[in-house]
C-alpha cells in the first residue's frame, strides 16, 4: 500500500490551477464582449462607396471617362453624396495594375473597388477605387 505523502502540496497545485482557469475564463469573457464601438460608422461608410460605385457603372458618360482615366466625374459624384468630415481619393487604373493611394493616411482608410470594363465602343477594363477617411483635426 502506497501512502500519499503532501496532500496539501497537490490540493494547492489543484487549487492554482482552478483559480489560472476561473481568471482565464473572465478575462476572456471579458475581452470577447468589449464593442468596438466601429460597426454602425463602418457600414455606413461602405454603403456611401457601394453607392458611389453603382452610380458610376450605371452611367454611361462616367462609364465612358473612366474608361478615358477621366476621373473628374466620379470625383463630382464623390463630393456630391460623401459628407464634409471625410477626404477621399478616387483612382482609375489598369485591371492588372496595382492601384493603391499612393500615399501614407495616418488613420482608417476604408476602401471599395468596382470594375468598368466596356461601353457599346471601347473595351479597355479598368479598376475605379474610392478611398474614404475621415479628417483630422
Amino acid at each position: 500500500m502506497v501512502k500519499i505523502r503532501g496532500k496539501r502540496g497537490v490540493l494547492r497545485i489543484l487549487e492554482a490551477f482552478i483559480a489560472v482557469t476561473i481568471l482565464f475564463i473572465v478575462l476572456l469573457t471579458i475581452i470577447t464582449q468589449q464593442p468596438t464601438g466601429k460597426g454602425e460608422a463602418e457600414k455606413e461608410i461602405l454603403a456611401l462607396q457601394r453607392n458611389i460605385l453603382e452610380r458610376v457603372s450605371q452611367d454611361e458618360v462616367l462609364r465612358q471617362e473612366v474608361l478615358e482615366d477621366n476621373p473628374t466625374g466620379v470625383e463630382r459624384v464623390v463630393e456630391s453624396i460623401l459628407p464634409p468630415t471625410f477626404n477621399y481619393s478616387v483612382r482609375i487604373c489598369d485591371l492588372n495594375e496595382l492601384c493603391n493611394l499612393g500615399s501614407f493616411i495616418d488613420t482608417e482608410v476604408f476602401v471599395d473597388q468596382t470594375v468598368i470594363s466596356a461601353n457599346l465602343q471601347t473595351y479597355s477594363p479598368k479598376v475605379v477605387k474610392i478611398f474614404l477617411w475621415r479628417k483630422v483635426g
